[in-house]
């Protein structure tokens, strides 16, 4: 070929798409980390684990439930999705009741779960959070945590459960805003819009753990027990037991 018809040099090949790896995220604390090379980008298939724990075939498979459970915390070492909540629910649900029927194994996998369910879930879209979907999702694992913590037969498992709705409670977010009023818009000069009207995270987890009916398992249960506590106490006085309390 003449010069005049030169073909252009080739086009240099185009990196290979990056993938999320245990080594690219840092896990929460209290949570067993990723294994080395784990390729956190393949989404778990939890109608595959969900199976695991109904189907009469695996139902008593207890120490590959609790692999399962494991593995499921070491590939969400930075919190769990928010579209993968309603099936994540069940799954804890599932080892709490293996948990409750005997087999103290399932503590620890399912401790690790309930720390991560106390993280800011992560979103596909804007607003997700705020979408009827979204707001039944979150709302089933308010649920979910407040069985654990009410009915769980380890108090450690009980604590890992309250000390997760606290954190809900707190409303962290994972966004990270100049202002609790300033949105960032695309195509709006200077890319800031005042007056963001959707409502703070902490008022939004709040809303939701009251219509959930945690805040008032949670009353109802310091009733219970501060009932329990005064008899008790009126029991020892009666008996004579209870020595001279000071003033002081």
């Amino acid at each position: 070929l003449s010069s005049s018809h030169t073909l252009p040099p080739p086009s240099p090949p185009k990196p290979p798409p990056k993938i999320m790896s245990s080594e690219s995220v840092t896990s929460v604390e209290g949570v067993e980390p990723a294994k080395a090379g784990t390729d956190l980008s393949k989404p778990i298939q939890f109608d595959k684990l969900i199976k695991l724990f109904k189907h009469p075939d695996t139902a008593q498979l207890y120490d590959r439930q609790v692999s399962q459970l494991r593995r499921v915390a070491r590939h969400n070492p930075s919190g769990f999705a928010l579209k993968s909540l309603p099936m994540l629910q069940e799954l804890i649900l599932l080892g709490l009741a293996q948990l409750n029927s005997g087999h103290p194994e399932f503590t620890k996998p399912l401790t690790s779960l309930v720390i991560l369910a106390g993280v800011p879930f992560s979103r596909d879209c804007s607003n997700e959070e705020l979408t009827p979907s979204g707001l039944a999702s979150a709302e089933s694992m308010y649920k979910a945590l407040n069985t654990v913590m009410m009915t769980a037969k380890d108090i450690n498992l009980q604590v890992a459960a309250c000390h997760a709705l606290t954190e809900v409670a707190k409303g962290k977010s994972l966004e990270k805003k100049k202002a609790p009023s300033e949105i960032k818009v695309l195509g709006v000069r200077g890319g800031v819009v005042k007056n963001d009207q959707r409502p703070p995270p902490r008022d939004l987890n709040q809303a939701m753990l009251a219509k959930s009916g945690v805040v008032h398992g949670c009353v109802d249960v310091l009733k219970e027990t501060t009932q329990q506590m005064i008899e008790t106490l009126n029991a020892k006085i009666d008996a004579g037991s209870l020595g001279y309390i000071s003033d002081d």
